[in-house]
């Protein structure tokens, strides 16, 4: 991870870490009994894309396979140069994640 990845600005529930056997970890924060995670870590869990990963969100919410209540958003902070800077960014929990791979 580097110093750009996405920080949560305030602790929900617990935080696990996923390794890879390639190495390659992401951050699982946990909240009302599910695990939420923003698009650019679910594509790197699952080795892809943010672009494939919003795609295939798109038709997994057209075909209903599951619905907005999947979706939440998180005040997080983003490291830009040299400042922190504070925006909201849509998470989604395990059913979608687990739609998505």
């Amino acid at each position: 991870m580097t110093k750009d990845d996405l920080l949560p600005a305030k602790a929900n529930g617990e935080m696990i870490v996923y390794r890879r056997p390639d190495g390659a970890a992401v951050q699982l924060r946990t909240g009302g009994r599910t695990v939420w995670l923003p698009q650019r870590e679910i594509a790197d869990l699952d080795a892809t894309s943010v672009s494939n990963v919003a795609h295939i969100m798109r038709r997994i919410l057209e075909d209903g396979e599951v619905g907005e209540s999947t979706i939440d958003s998180e005040s997080i902070v983003r490291l830009e140069g040299g400042r922190q800077v504070r925006r909201n960014v849509s998470v989604y929990n395990l059913d979608m994640i687990l739609a998505v791979g």
